[in-house]
């Protein structure tokens, strides 16, 4: 990735900073003044002197820091090196104060002069002086109002100016008319007194409230007190107390012990340590408790938290490009810093490794990298939440080209048919293709000319499309159409056959029982009428087939190809490619269901419950998953069902013909079945064969029944004491719901005979909802089926098998070596 200058600078002053440590002599860091003025406006009389507050902070030593004043106006004030302000006219000035030698370092200081107040005769003064002011100002205040406090000086002949001061103006601030602001928290006293008279004065005393909604107090209470918490505690100190009355505080140790006098106990510490107070608010309605850490040291100004800071500031500024933008490379990331430990952990190990290995996925995804620093005995944790750079439009298509389905078409030439892809699995692209001659090649691909006289370039464009987005890019492929040969003409001619077409297999599963041919291929044409000479030799796509013998067992639509190679003596061969589907599932939009859901972070659409990769060795995973290889924990059965139907996955569904509606498939894993072997004469079972059924009992997954003993059998069924049977009578909890070989009541389920038609199912809702509060076992029919899906596969989706009158069909197949837990098995014990 690009690296920011103006970072890379900083990342090396970081390191800089974090390795100075390692050195014999330590060189002292440069010391900024911080200017500090207290009071930003001043107000006095002509004539008068008033000093700034004016203060250098953030150094050891302030004395050697010179400060500098200066008026704007000396006519109005002038001020002297000290910053005391001689007022010399009506009118206002700007006193500048700065650090010498640091033009940064700059305030400014407003003075206002008004006239000076000529003091009354003393005669004048007793006979206009008032005997008495009353302020009817309000008792309580919110924050941010402005109310005139109303008042009566008595009598009325008296001079009626007052002077009014506020005990406090950073709580509640008065000015001369009387209006009173209230600024913060607390009890102040708003005082008027006579401008003639000072004694004759009245004095109220008003409460500051806070405004807002409970919680919204609450929270506000927690920042206040969470701002006054020490950075680093060396010493028994005081809690902080929220100033607004109403506002209950309690304070507990870490135990949840409450704390004697709102106060944190230091006892001497031989090593850094963390500690935490607990801090539980109420106010109204609401309440809110949060722990606060506590950082105890012997040292505040070296110890091991200190250490973390620093090595946090290095971790952000090494993330902040990548923060800004993208990964699209390997992270340097460091196992250590300044004598501390950092351990890394992935949120998609599959993109990001813990040792900063970049794996380029299929579309921009999110990883959080998380860094565990240890610094002595004080470790802390710091999250990145980065975006991985997926491949973009054109790098799919270069992929497609060079790797994937595409690579074959570059530079290829025939003189027959081209299979074009219309699937990109590797990402999941759909491709729909135009011919720029379709005089030669059609749309689809199909030699259009039986006797084409010379070799012709045709340009293929196809239009990419992942899900509905479609590229902004078109992928092109060359092809060159090669002059009619005999064995062309025989390829012409065999692809217009329909008879002959309709003779070659276009759905192919492996495992197939019954199927005379087993994993085979036969019957496939080897001449055709009317081409003398001309031989057809079949091979199956390597990657599936030996020879003919299929080899893969894929659960999903997996199209590959049979090549049909035309022969004649001294003529060139033609080769086509015949498409097939070899997986278990018949359509490519069919929704795949199985596997722990809880596993694809993908939700909506076709392939939130497709996690057949984990117990599949063949399909591949999609969507964003946790686990990316396959056979996690589990093996596949053999066993699948699927139906054709309308439905909202969660309330409503009408079974429709094979071809309409959405086609819903479940394929069972052997760690949810279970084979009934033998019963008694009361339908118990006696005889189980396990297979690799968890545990014995299923645990917390589903368990499907297969009844092989010829007779109906009775599965005990367990219920949650909740809802009413059909009876109108309640359920009580019966049973062992989980880790037993029972049927959940409390969740989804079907009982189906050996044809497959659902006698009875619990619909999107749960089994309890369909039988009466007297059932406690479950029948399952001579060679039917019992599914009862558990807590693992706890969603609406698998409503849709539930249905009772609908009919599934219900399939198994022979399972290919790779994919029988038996053979596996055998294998390694070997």
């Amino acid at each position: 990735m690009k690296r920011n200058s103006f970072l890379v600078v900083l990342l090396l002053f970081a390191l800089a900073f974090l390795f100075v440590g390692c050195k014999d002599e330590e060189i002292p860091e440069e010391q900024i003044p911080i200017l500090v003025v207290s009071n930003l406006e001043l107000k006095t009389e002509v004539d008068n002197t008033v000093s700034i507050n004016a203060q250098i902070g953030g150094v050891e030593s302030p004395d050697e820091f010179q400060l500098e004043f200066a008026s704007s106006n000396t006519n109005v004030a002038t001020v002297n090196e000290n910053g005391t302000v001689q007022a010399k006219a009506v009118g206002e000035a700007t006193i500048t104060v700065s650090i010498k030698d640091y033009p940064d370092q700059k305030l400014e200081v407003k003075v206002i002069v008004v006239a000076k107040q000529e003091i009354p005769d003393k005669t004048i003064v007793e006979q206009f002086a008032p005997t008495s002011v009353e302020i009817l100002g309000q008792s309580s205040m919110d924050i941010g109002t402005t109310e005139k406090f109303p008042v009566f000086v008595r009598p009325t002949t008296a001079y009626q100016r007052l002077v009014w001061v506020s005990s406090d103006p950073e709580i509640a601030s008065v000015d001369a008319e009387g209006n009173v602001t209230a600024k913060a928290m607390g009890t102040v006293t708003i005082t008027a007194y006579s401008a003639i008279a000072p004694d004759v004065r009245h004095s109220v005393d008003v409460l500051v409230k806070e405004t807002g909604e409970d919680h919204e107090i609450v929270a506000k209470a927690l920042a206040y007190v969470k701002e006054r918490m020490p950075k680093y505690v060396t010493e028994t100190f005081d809690l902080p107390v929220y100033p607004n009355p109403d506002v209950t505080i309690t304070w507990k140790n870490a135990l949840g012990v409450e704390l004697e006098d709102n106060q944190y106990v230091y006892e001497n510490v031989t090593h850094d340590q963390a500690d935490a107070v607990i801090c539980l608010i109420e106010y109204g309605f609401a309440t809110r408790e949060e722990s606060i850490p506590l950082k105890l040291v012997a040292d505040p100004e070296h110890n091991n938290f200190e250490n973390l800071e620093l090595i946090s500031f290095y971790l952000d500024i090494l993330f902040a490009d990548y923060l800004a933008n993208k990964v699209d490379g390997d992270l340097p990331l460091p196992t250590g810093l300044k004598g501390a430990t950092i351990v890394w952990s992935t949120t998609k190990s599959e993109v990001i490794t813990t040792a900063g290995k970049f794996t380029k996925p299929n579309n921009d995804t999110s990883v959080r990298l998380t860094a565990l620093v240890t610094s002595g005995p004080v470790s802390q944790t710091f999250n990145f939440d980065l975006v991985a750079k997926g491949y973009t439009q054109q790098e799919k298509i270069d992929y497609m080209l060079t790797e994937g389905v595409l690579k074959s078409l570059v530079g290829f030439s025939t003189n027959g048919d081209i299979a074009l892809p219309t699937f990109e699995p590797r990402f999941g692209l759909s491709l729909t293709w135009e011919s720029d001659n379709e005089e030669v090649f059609s749309n689809s691909g199909v030699y259009m000319q039986r006797g084409l006289a010379e070799d012709t370039e045709v340009k293929f464009t196809a239009t990419v499309k992942e899900g509905d987005l479609e590229f902004d890019i078109k992928a092109e492929v060359t092809v060159t159409a090669l002059a009619a040969t005999d064995t062309s003409k025989a390829v012409y001619d065999f692809l217009r056959n329909e008879a002959l077409l309709e003779s070659l297999p276009k759905y192919f599963p492996y495992g197939v029982i019954g199927r005379e041919s087993g994993n085979e291929i036969v019957g496939l044409p080897t001449t055709l009428e009317g081409h003398d000479g001309v031989t057809i030799e079949w091979e199956g796509n390597p990657e599936d087939f030996d020879g003919l013998v299929l080899k893969t067992q894929y659960l999903r639509y997996h199209e590959t190809y049979l090549t049909a190679t035309f022969t004649k003596k001294d003529v060139a061969p033609t080769s086509i490619k015949i498409l097939l589907n070899t997986g278990v599932a018949q359509s490519n939009d069919t929704v795949n269901i199985g596997g722990r859901f809880s596993e694809q972070a993908v939700k909506g659409g076709d392939i939130e419950w497709d996690l057949l990769n984990t117990f599949s060795y063949w399909d591949l995973p999609v969507g964003e998953v946790t686990y990316k290889t396959q056979q996690y924990w589990s093996f596949w059965s053999g066993y699948t069902w699927y139906i054709d139907a309308e439905t909202d996955r969660t309330s409503t569904l009408e079974q429709v013909e094979p071809g309409e509606g959405k086609r819903y498939q479940y394929f069972a894993m052997d760690f949810v079945t279970v084979y009934i072997m033998d019963v008694d004469a009361d339908g118990k079972v006696t005889d189980w064969e396990y297979g690799n059924l968890r545990e014995k009992t299923g645990g917390n997954w589903g368990v499907f029944f297969v009844n092989l003993s010829g007779k109906a059998a009775k599965i005990p069924l367990a219920t949650h004491g909740a809802g009413e049977g059909t009876d109108g009578e309640p359920w009580v909890s019966q049973g062992s719901r989980e880790n037993a070989l029972t049927f959940d009541g409390y969740r989804k389920g079907f009982v189906a005979n050996a044809d497959g038609t659902v006698i009875m199912g619990s619909g999107f809702g749960v089994v309890q909802d369909v039988l009466p509060s007297t059932t406690r076992h479950i029948n399952i029919p001579a060679n039917g089926y019992g599914m009862t899906f558990k807590t693992q596969e706890n969603l609406p989706i698998v409503g849709v098998f539930c249905h009772k009158d609908t009919k599934l069909t219900i399939q198994r197949f022979d399972l290919a070596p790779e994919n029988d837990y038996r053979a596996i098995r055998f294998k390694s014990n070997l």
